[in-house]
């Protein structure tokens, strides 16, 4: 017990530059969560079922229906714990109370990451690079603070690799709750202990397995055996709560994927590190904002995100860097490829552990290239290139540091026209005008509209409904937001972005059209368009309208909805 108790004390910041480092971190995160105020849409979705926990009501998003509505055990737990903690009656204390918490995570993790860096004997402009391109990085620290579960997904890769490389001191029980502490942040971190794990095998002993194989082979089953006790409890009372100790989630996403034998997985793995360097893959959002197709973004941006990734990608190549970094570079290869070619959707709030691996070879590869130059002064008049590497350096994390700030920006003025300006009202007013909480809803975006009006909710995929996930299985409807599922589902609202509805309305025989009336339009498209806002417009643009249909007539006058522009209804 007391060697456990030293270890866990030995991971809090010691006095001088790792208190520096920790400050420097949580406090950008703060700032970042003060100016912004940005709560992601998906925290909602798990915070229904948080407050209900807290309140009594079961960890679910409907009262009385068991269903696995979310992903993360700690991203679940860890809010309604926030909630409790307020007697359920602040959602604002309680979320600020979750941001401090993700706020000290992060903070930790650049103090482990700091420590790898000392650990592996680095210089000042490694260092550099590597804590601020992490301390900077707008999705992780966005993904962070706005009720996502990456700080704490972070902070245990990061551990996961401080256990690594000091394995012969703490031995298997730090590794050990590493990866239980990964797999308490998602289900699916079985992947990232994979992939960290091959990686260090490969390189701790120079390709050589079976000296790899011989002193960590006991070392890994000892902790995998120690993960397995840690994290089963959750497993089997998810299972018997539940039904099945596969999240909801992850079943709605999955659905009507296409069939890829192991043999293609196989062929695209080995030609994979090659398509990077040729093909469009998820490697070019390792440093970009959240979702970076919806710009316009600074090119000297894009150039930056599109070309450093590759040092990374191809490091693992490249003889004589540290064993840990070739092994994060290992292991961040395979990320990408489980991201581009396994992964269902590889959308940007996966991608912060991913990063965070890359940055230690990026590291690495700039602390040798600084070493080589110093070793070759007499070469240099006036350290001319040592002079131009601290420049590039600084460049490249003042860049990062510049798209944290657009960023924050753009959640910003998300934040207030979208989200709070938006779809908080909108299922406010669902709230206030449906005939009661059994009133059903059929829409994508399940979070604020959800949260607010706390009614039954039919989403698309399915990730609160196995009503939905049993009508696409029935009907085959399985492609993106299939409106035909309107006719078997018949729910009493249907709440669609303009983009979604104006097809449909111009069929023929628009089911939506015949049964279904607008009733009420949210459009904060104006409010939007004058938003001074110089970069990632277009992701507010994607929903800035909504409108509201009432199956069977309105339940207040309205005038009919034409298709190319609605009436603005606010």
């Amino acid at each position: 017990m007391s060697d456990s108790h030293n270890t866990l004390k030995s991971l809090l910041p010691q006095w001088g530059i790792e208190r520096k480092v920790f400050l420097l971190s949580f406090c950008v995160a703060l700032l970042f969560s003060i100016y912004s105020d940005h709560l992601w849409e998906d925290y909602y979705i798990t915070y229904r079922a948080s407050k209900n926990f807290a309140m009594g009501k079961g960890l679910v998003f409907t009262e009385g229906q068991r269903v696995h509505t979310f992903t993360s055990p700690l991203g679940v737990l860890l809010p309604a714990a926030c909630s409790a903690l307020t007697l359920n009656l602040s959602d604002a204390i309680a979320i600020w109370l979750f941001r401090m918490v993700a706020c000290s995570f992060l903070g930790l993790t650049a103090v482990l990451l700091y420590r790898l860096a000392v650990h592996a004997g680095w210089g000042r402009w490694a260092k550099v690079l590597l804590i601020g391109l992490f301390v900077f990085d707008a999705k992780t620290v966005d993904y962070s603070i706005n009720g996502m579960e990456t700080s704490m997904l972070v902070f245990f890769l990061a551990l996961t690799l401080y256990a690594l490389v000091r394995i012969g001191d703490e031995g298997w029980k730090l590794l050990g709750v590493a990866w239980a502490g990964l797999m308490w942040s998602r289900p699916d971190a079985f992947i990232y202990i994979g992939m960290t794990a091959v990686g260090y095998a490969l390189f701790a002993h120079g390709w050589n397995w079976k000296t790899s194989l011989r002193q960590h082979g006991p070392i890994f089953i000892k902790a995998g055996l120690l993960t397995t006790c840690l994290y089963l409890p959750w497993l089997l009372w998810a299972w018997s709560y539940y039904g099945s100790p596969i999240p909801n989630t992850i079943v709605a996403k999955g659905l009507g994927r296409p069939h890829i034998e192991a043999l293609a997985y196989l062929r695209a793995a080995i030609a994979f590190p090659v398509k990077i360097l040729i093909e469009q893959t998820s490697l070019s959002t390792t440093l970009a904002p959240a979702l970076p197709a919806y710009g316009p973004w600074p090119e000297a941006g894009r150039l930056l995100w599109r070309w450093l990734p590759l040092i990374p990608a191809i490091y693992w190549l490249i003889p004589g860097g540290s064993p840990l970094a070739r092994a994060c570079s290992v292991a961040f290869v395979m990320g990408h490829y489980y991201l581009t070619r396994v992964s269902p959707h590889p959308f940007s709030w996966y991608v912060p552990p991913i990063t965070l691996l890359g940055l230690l070879p990026l590291a690495d590869a700039t602390d040798r290239l600084a070493k080589w130059l110093a070793s070759r002064k007499d070469a240099f008049p006036h350290r001319t290139l040592p002079t131009v590497l601290s420049v590039v350096v600084g460049l490249v994390v003042l860049m990062q540091l510049f798209t944290l700030t657009l960023v924050a920006k753009q959640m910003r003025t998300q934040q207030i026209l979208v989200e709070n300006g938006l779809r908080k009202q909108l299922g406010l007013w669902l709230r206030e005008n449906a005939a009661g909480p059994t009133d059903t809803v059929f829409l994508e975006p399940l979070g604020y509209i959800g949260y607010f009006s706390q009614l039954k909710m039919l989403d698309w995929p399915g990730l609160s409904s196995p009503e939905v996930i049993a009508a696409r299985k029935q009907t085959g409807y399985l492609g993106y937001f299939d409106l035909r599922l309107l006719e078997t589902l018949q729910p009493d609202w249907v709440v669609l972005r303009r983009v979604e509805y104006e097809p449909e309305l111009a069929k023929k025989d628009s089911f939506l059209g015949r049964r279904y009336q607008a009733v009420k339009v949210f459009d904060v498209s104006e409010e939007v368009k004058k938003a001074p806002l110089y970069y990632g417009r277009a992701y507010l643009e994607f929903d800035q309208h909504f409108t509201i249909f009432k199956r069977n007539g309105p339940i207040q006058p309205a005038s009919p909805l034409p298709v190319s522009s609605a009436t603005e209804n606010r």
